[in-house]
């Protein structure tokens, strides 16, 4: 679905992204694992075309989207959750979730989509009318994916989407994610919480220093000693 190959990406002179490549096959959970500053957010960002590539190319469902400006990249069939739980706070819920529905192709279905995005987060239907600037962290986490979900993605990128909540909504995060999927979405996590990340993950990869530094399993790299001891403590 997704193949990112040999690219390098600045921030002025800073190189963030090292030769970095990355194949994310229809229908997986593919986490991104590694430390503060490694080059995780830049990757999504590069894929989204919110950073432009140096060198290298990126290819979606066989087209070079690289080169692309993002709302194509969007209606093309790829969403981004970033990090951090930025809502429009003088916006109701119902509103902020619309805003999502902006693409040709989204729109069509935005009635179907937003029925669908209320089934899987009950709590927004609940608090639709409620401006978004008023809701708790977890319900805006609730709301920046599901205004993701209303642009119809089949590609889904999450950007740390646990950072900062209460370590039960981050089991319920987690859950989320495993409806999502059965949707038949692709995911690509990028995640703090280490052994959560894996545990759900059908594929994984290290990103050190902005170079992928080890690929395989979830399951793999649970229990490859690099990772067991820089980032799980063991």
């Amino acid at each position: 679905m997704l193949t990112v190959d040999s690219i390098n990406a600045y921030y002025g002179q800073l190189q963030a992204l090292n030769n970095v490549s990355l194949h994310v096959e229809k229908g997986i959970l593919k986490a991104i694992i590694g430390p503060n500053g490694a080059g995780k957010t830049t990757l999504m960002r590069a894929i989204m075309g919110l950073l432009k590539v140096r060198s290298g190319t990126i290819t979606f469902m066989d087209k070079p989207i690289h080169e692309l400006p993002t709302h194509r990249i969007v209606d093309l069939g790829i969403a981004l959750v970033p990090e951090g739980k930025y809502v429009l706070p003088n916006m109701s819920v119902l509103e902020n979730l619309l805003m999502g529905a902006y693409t040709k192709r989204a729109r069509k279905k935005v009635d179907d989509t937003l029925e669908w995005v209320f089934q899987v987060f009950p709590r927004l239907k609940e608090r639709k009318k409620q401006l978004a600037g008023t809701l708790s962290g977890g319900e805006r986490q609730m709301l920046i994916i599901g205004r993701a979900l209303m642009a119809r993605p089949s590609l889904l990128l999450l950007d740390e989407p646990s950072l900062g909540l209460a370590p039960k909504l981050v089991i319920q995060t987690f859950k989320t994610l495993e409806t999502i999927l059965n949707e038949g979405i692709t995911v690509i996590l990028t995640e703090q919480n280490v052994y959560l990340a894996l545990k759900h993950a059908d594929e994984a990869c290290v990103l050190e220093s902005g170079r992928i530094t080890l690929e395989g399993k979830g399951e793999e790299l649970l229990n490859n000693e690099h990772v067991k001891k820089s980032y799980l403590g063991l």
